[in-house]
């Protein structure tokens, strides 16, 4: 599949995402935002990662999702902006102690080492 072939179904997974819990909702956006993060689309997975975030902060969503969210938005802004994606990737690192369950700290840290700013 293409990047091009990408587009149309994501679009198609923000639509299904916006019908559940809001938890949900913040895991649908940071898995898009990554996807566009990976394939270099960056203005769209900085959107996503927006997304994420703002579920996150409005309903109060537990520290693994807010890290992932500023996860998110760290990977999105590697593309463009260091000094900004430095600070969310900071935020993100911060959140790490707070996460209780060793297997949600383990997989954003994973995916921490794997952002280059």
């Amino acid at each position: 599949m293409t990047v091009k072939g990408l587009i149309p179904l994501l679009n198609f997974a923000t639509l299904l995402n916006e019908a559940q819990p809001s938890s949900n909702r913040a895991i649908g956006e940071w898995q898009i935002s990554r996807v566009y993060s990976v394939v270099a689309l960056g203005e769209s997975a900085l959107h996503h990662g927006r997304l994420c975030l703002e579920h996150c902060d409005s309903d109060a969503l537990r520290p693994f999702l807010k890290a992932c969210a500023h996860e998110a938005m760290a990977r999105a802004l590697s593309l463009s902006d260091k000094a900004t994606a430095r600070i969310h990737y900071q935020a993100a690192g911060d959140l790490v102690e707070t996460i209780e369950d060793q297997e949600e700290r383990n997989i954003l840290q994973s995916d921490l080492l794997t952002i280059k700013v």
